[in-house]
């Protein structure tokens, strides 16, 4: 958090409890997980289907997400393509 406040960075954490106070005080940027593959869908970086499958191994290694699916956040953040 440190490097990014005094270099003008972006912090990516889904921690958003342990970061925010500090993140909020000296106006860094955050990108969470889902920021982040929405961002590389709506580049065509990658598709709904290859982010379902990157979704479902976060999932199967119990990392914890917003929504149950790629296609699910896809749909609530209304990502259009």
């Amino acid at each position: 958090m440190a490097y990014c406040r005094y270099n003008n960075c972006i912090l990516g954490s889904n921690n958003f409890r342990d970061i925010q106070n500090y993140c909020k005080k000296y106006n860094i940027e955050i990108k969470t997980t889902v920021d982040i593959m929405l961002e590389a869908y709506a580049n065509s970086i990658i598709d709904k289907d290859e982010g379902d499958g990157i979704w479902e191994m976060m999932l199967s290694k119990k990392r914890e997400l917003p929504y149950k699916t790629f296609s699910e956040a896809l749909k609530k953040e209304e990502v259009g393509k």
